[in-house]
């Protein structure tokens, strides 16, 4: 069985089901993200829906947005996507302490004795504002989903 991620919503998981199904005409796996291996005689997939549903993922962006943008040099890849998301108004999906959350991006600020540049976010997992340290940050993904700001957006 598959185990989400922790600290991802029963929310999330339950639009990803949703949107499977749709697009399977009904047909649902098991579990979010799993096809049964050998379907039953009545559930059996039509013929090109698979190559059907590859050319309507690759319809949702452009070639451009497929491609992994690179970070300017000496930028390092974190804090690019952090100040994408930021430029864009769109969510980031963030493993920090072993813990993805979504995080909306707020600022960069220099903080502390030895001016150690952090960065602050909204978490929706615990509700307020918080300080991220860019070293311990493990992974970001940049979302599609947008988000109203609270408060200016002050990524460099």
């Amino acid at each position: 069985m598959v185990r989400p991620p922790q600290g991802v919503g029963a929310g999330f998981w339950d639009r990803l089901k949703s949107r499977i199904t749709e697009e399977l005409g009904g047909g649902r796996p098991e579990s979010p993200g799993v096809v049964p291996a050998e379907p039953s005689e009545d559930e059996s997939l039509e013929p090109g829906l698979l190559s059907r549903l590859r050319q309507r993922l690759r319809n949702l962006t452009t070639p451009e947005q497929r491609r992994p943008a690179e970070p300017p040099p000496g930028l390092p890849r974190i804090l690019y996507r952090i100040r994408e998301a930021g430029r864009q108004g769109t969510l980031l999906f963030m493993k920090y302490h072993n813990t993805w959350r979504h995080v909306e991006p707020y600022s960069f600020r220099y903080k502390g004795r030895g001016r150690a540049l952090r960065f602050f976010g909204y978490c929706r997992l615990h509700g307020h504002i918080e300080m991220y340290i860019p070293e311990k940050i493990e992974d970001v993904v940049v979302t599609d989903e947008r988000y109203a700001p609270r408060w200016a957006i002050e990524l460099f």
